[in-house]
């Protein structure tokens, strides 16, 4: 029988990529792990340490349309990233306040928790905790496919 395993890696057009992927490195944490220069694209790759999801960054030069990312519009309409507790998304709500970045409150879903806001192009962003993966307490429970360690602890806060 024919199957998925997963995600090889989701790439994302951006309209300034030093811009973009300067936030995805200082908001996000995510690791710079190669560069591509091509005649028509420029690419910056990540990898997030904890989870090893693998996240690239594509401008399109001379060709890239310079619109803004809007949901409304055929294509991506978000990313969700999985965290694995209540605390998890409390923590990531600091650290994107500490970065300035717009965003709704925690909202509870008939599914989880999520905590929505936007890359510097308009693309949705989100972070989720399943229900599922959160105990009464708030923290991850055992034995949940999406229950990674937690990729940013609350003392992890970037320099100023």
């Amino acid at each position: 029988m024919l199957g998925i395993s997963g995600f090889g890696h989701v790439s994302v057009t951006v309209s300034d990529l030093d811009r973009s992927a300067l936030w995805y490195e200082r908001v996000l944490g995510l690791e710079r792990v190669a560069e591509l220069h091509k005649p028509a694209f420029r690419k910056v790759i990540f990898e997030d340490e904890a989870s090893r999801i693998v996240l690239s960054l594509t401008h399109h030069g001379e060709n890239g349309s310079g619109d803004t990312a809007t949901e409304f519009r055929t294509g991506l309409d978000h990313l969700a990233f999985v965290v694995p507790s209540l605390q998890e998304l409390e923590a990531w709500r600091a650290r994107l306040d500490e970065f300035t970045v717009q965003r709704t409150e925690i909202l509870e879903t008939s599914t989880g928790w999520v905590l929505v806001f936007r890359d510097p192009d308009n693309l949705q962003l989100e972070f989720y905790a399943a229900r599922d993966a959160v105990s009464p307490d708030y923290l991850p429970t055992e034995g949940w496919k999406h229950n990674y360690p937690p990729v940013h602890p609350a003392t992890d806060r970037p320099a100023s």
